[in-house]
């Protein structure tokens, strides 16, 4: 295995890390549903300016306009904190699983953070 597989394998662990015990400090302000397997969670429309706080499940994301997948994601992990406007990326995220997840907009997950 490269070194630089290595390496991004070790980055996303971190994250996941990171995400859980975020999710997990959180918890008592977040509400959390279940969502079936096939769920799409987007950031264009009514989405726009959300964050996805993703507690169990796996996910995938793709580019929207070429449906081309960039990663599955285990979980726990968050969507939309990046960048101050997720559609211009053009990322969706499809439950590969059931998925728990809380929905907030990115100014209730800083003012919670």
């Amino acid at each position: 295995m490269s070194t630089q597989i290595t390496t991004l394998m070790t980055i996303k662990k971190a994250q996941n890390i990171h995400a859980g015990e975020l999710i997990e400090r959180l918890d008592e302000f977040l509400t959390f549903k279940r969502f079936p397997a096939r769920s799409r969670f987007t950031f264009s429309g009514r989405n726009k300016q959300r964050c996805y706080l993703f507690r169990s499940g796996q996910i995938s994301g793709f580019y929207k306009e070429n449906h081309t997948q960039i990663d599955r994601i285990n979980t726990p992990w968050l969507a939309g904190l990046a960048f101050p406007n997720q559609e211009l990326v053009g990322l969706i995220f499809v439950a590969e699983t059931e998925c728990e997840v809380a929905t907030l907009t990115q100014d209730e997950v800083m003012a919670l953070i």
